[in-house]
């Protein structure tokens, strides 16, 4: 009876499936985790230059040494989102 069995159990191949690339998950999560933070940090600038320019087109903008604060401030927000962009790009290559 033994015998019978073993004619239609037969162990399992890889060769019978399609074969896997060999993938290092832990290192795509820790380089998917990073993307996000730097998203995340893309996000603060562009919700930070929006308040910005809305402080400017209402009573910050009367003053002209406040104004000219935050225009740079704003200038300084779009070399940040820019690095993060480049970072980001280099992290997803």
């Amino acid at each position: 009876m033994n015998t019978l069995l073993n004619n239609y159990i037969k162990p399992f191949k890889d060769s019978e499936v399609t074969a896997v690339v060999d993938i290092n998950t832990p290192s795509l999560i820790d380089k998917h985790q990073q993307c996000i933070e730097i998203v995340e940090a893309i996000a603060h600038f562009q919700m930070s230059k929006r308040h910005t320019i809305r402080s400017i087109e209402s009573f910050g903008g009367t003053f002209p040494n406040l104004r000219k604060k935050y225009i740079h401030n704003i200038d300084i927000y779009n070399r940040c989102i820019n690095r993060l962009k480049e970072r980001y790009n280099r992290i997803n290559q």
